[in-house]
């Protein structure tokens, strides 16, 4: 019954909403469809916990409690607008992801959605669910498939994006750059030089 849940609750959500972040398209960075779609199931996995146990109690985890207090502070900024404790303030936005290599150039990865409030800093949000969502089923003891592998896209002379006739502006567009680090792991990066071309798809 958990698992039945679990799955169709967040882990089939979450999937759609990966396979959705795998686009190349253009979006501006505070009004977008994938902000509404991850503050959505922010909400649904912070309040999983809940009706399963039919209370609020924090979770057995430190970490895993830790993530749900984040998605508890997104949650509830989505559902009630401004909140009292103004630490709790969460701000979300959104970009685009790519891997810039000295020799190579740049390359998509994804599009990123991060929040941020007082309380916690930036936390990228999408996989802050994801992790929730392994710790929900380690505490239940059920197995899910939640693997996701994204489309591998190729190197170009310049960050490319698309636009397309039913979806996104190139206005308003925030860039998030990775390089590999000395264990070759993809971390945030500045790159001295950016070329950024959209086309139209």
């Amino acid at each position: 019954m958990i698992a039945a849940r679990l799955h169709h609750e967040l882990i089939a959500p979450l999937q759609e909403l990966r396979t959705r972040l795998a686009d190349n398209v253009c979006i501006q960075s505070e009004i977008n469809d994938v902000t509404a779609q991850t503050a959505k199931l922010a909400i649904a996995a912070y309040h999983f916990p809940e009706t399963v146990r039919g209370s609020a109690k924090a979770m057995f985890s430190p970490a895993a409690e830790d993530l749900r207090q984040r998605l508890g502070d997104v949650a509830d900024t989505a559902k009630h607008g401004q909140l009292r404790n103004q630490s709790r303030q969460a701000t979300l936005y959104a970009g685009l992801a790519f891997e810039a290599d000295p020799n190579l150039g740049f390359r998509f990865l994804r599009t990123e959605v991060w929040a941020h409030n007082d309380r916690f800093g930036e936390f990228d949000l999408v996989n802050s669910i994801a992790t929730f969502c392994e710790f929900l089923a380690s505490e239940y003891e059920v197995i899910v498939d939640a693997h996701h592998e994204p489309p591998a896209h190729p190197f170009r002379p310049e960050a490319v994006a698309y636009v397309t006739k039913r979806t996104f502006v190139a206005a308003n567009i925030r860039l998030f750059f990775y390089g590999k680090d000395g264990t070759g792991a993809l971390v945030r990066s500045d790159p001295p030089e950016v070329r950024f071309a959209v086309f139209e798809r």
